[in-house]
């Protein structure tokens, strides 16, 4: 015997209806947008961390000159970074694609193991080539970067200039740029994982002349 379908429960199976569409409308909604982060695999684990913090360092020449410098510090994190996650023989931007800015208050000259920069006071990016058993080169372009801007190519070089390279130990965890005062020179450095790389840069009493 069959019953008869009521007028309330024919209401009731049009709102579950309703219910079971929206609900696979919401589903396949979720899935469309986890999907590329599904397919990213080991590239999003990556980024996961987060963007690396800001850093800072600042120099003084003896003559009240000064050297700034604003970077983003990564961690090594248990990976291998020179020769893996930053290559050879490529041009870097130091600090997990955040552009490195160097500003100088006064004119400067980069005096390093081959060659030199000359800097006008003002606003520069810096890159760098690291190279295996070799020194590394010191990239100084006239072209303020944003973040993870690429480099922008030689056109807008200032210059090129060689810097001494080294091993450390123990390793350093996070990108470190610093800087010391030794009367007219300032020594600059860059640290991560087992690697430093350094220039010495003098103010501009010294422009032409070595201490």
């Amino acid at each position: 015997m069959r019953h008869k379908v009521t007028a309330m429960q024919m209401k009731i199976l049009e709102k579950m209806r309703i219910f079971n569409f929206i609900t696979s409308l919401l589903l396949g909604a979720a899935l469309a947008i986890a999907a590329p982060r599904l397919a990213r695999g080991t590239d999003q684990e990556d980024k996961s961390h987060g963007p690396s913090p800001a850093a800072h360092t600042e120099c003084k020449f003896a003559d009240g000159g000064t050297i700034s410098v604003g970077y983003a510090s990564p961690r090594v994190r248990g990976r291998k970074i020179f020769g893996e996650v930053v290559p050879y023989e490529q041009v870097w931007s130091p600090g997990n694609n955040e552009a490195t800015t160097l500003v100088v208050s006064e004119h400067v000259h980069v005096a390093p193991l081959d060659g030199g920069i000359d800097i006008p006071a003002g606003s520069y990016t810096l890159f760098l080539i690291p190279r295996k058993d070799k020194p590394w080169t010191l990239i100084i372009s006239r072209k303020t970067s944003e973040r993870g801007a690429p480099y922008s190519g030689k056109q807008y070089d200032l210059g090129r200039s060689e810097m001494g390279s080294d091993l450390v130990s123990p390793p350093v965890e996070n990108f470190t740029i610093g800087c010391y005062q030794v009367g007219p020179v300032v020594m600059m450095s860059m640290k991560w994982d087992t690697q430093a790389a350094y220039v010495k840069i003098l103010d501009e009493s010294w422009i032409g002349k070595q201490p």
